[in-house]
């Protein structure tokens, strides 16, 4: 017989106890499809393996409890991983997808520059998701929502990657959204850059521009100054 799942109430005691190194071997466990002992409940249907590590953290965020191991642990992970062999992610890319979209939902803003080493990796291109989603876009996606919650002059030193992010066509639409709602006053500029790369796609880029860029815009209203600090440890 199938024991019931826990509460969140009942994971937040059980994680509670657990030391950064054990808890980054459960994360690791968890993404990759490995045995997690008795921190974590099995997989339900439909359920990826970053789901219940999310509700957890937001569970505690409602509760004014913000958890910090999660978030050093997270960016621990991606750095590490930013480097993995070629072959082992092509072979198997879902561990450092799901790691990157846990890091952007937890905003474990700790793990951005090992993701955008991520995007940058040459060898990487062209590499699908399980569900069709290219892997360095979602890393992308990932790197741009957690830019949001950093200081100006820190997104500032991401311009380039997304200046570079304009030549990749399945890329294109993110970059010139990044670009405009982290540099506003260049909007014409990048328009026309991204323009000159892949003309085909602009105009459809384009008519969609406004209403991605306000969303990200919005994203970075909601985050606190005090936050800014936190960014830069």
């Amino acid at each position: 017989m199938t024991a019931p799942r826990p509460s969140l109430e009942e994971l937040a005691s059980r994680f509670s106890e657990l030391n950064n190194d054990r808890l980054e071997r459960v994360v690791r466990a968890r993404l990759v499809g490995g045995s997690v002992g008795d921190e974590l409940p099995r997989l339900g249907r439909d359920e990826d393996r970053a789901d219940v590590l999310i509700d957890l953290a937001e569970w505690l965020r409602e509760r004014d409890r913000e958890w910090i191991q999660l978030l050093e642990v997270c960016a621990r992970l991606a750095d590490a991983w930013a480097d993995a062999e070629v072959n082992a992610v092509r072979d198997r890319p879902e561990p450092l997808g799901e790691l990157h979209y846990l890091c952007a939902r937890i905003g474990a803003v700790g793990a951005r520059n090992g993701i955008a080493r991520v995007v940058r990796r040459a060898d990487l291109r062209g590499v699908l998701l399980p569900a069709g989603e290219d892997l360095q876009l979602r890393a992308l996606r990932c790197l741009a929502g957690l830019l949001a919650r950093v200081s100006p002059g820190e997104r500032e030193g991401f311009l380039p990657l997304f200046n570079e992010a304009l030549e990749v066509p399945q890329h294109l639409p993110l970059a010139l959204t990044a670009l405009v709602a982290f540099d506003p006053d260049r909007r014409d500029e990048y328009v026309a850059r991204a323009g000159k790369s892949w003309p085909i796609h602009l105009e459809q880029v384009v008519d969609r521009l406004k209403l991605n860029v306000a969303l990200l815009q919005a994203e970075i209203r909601a985050t606190p100054a005090a936050e800014y600090d936190k960014a830069s440890d």
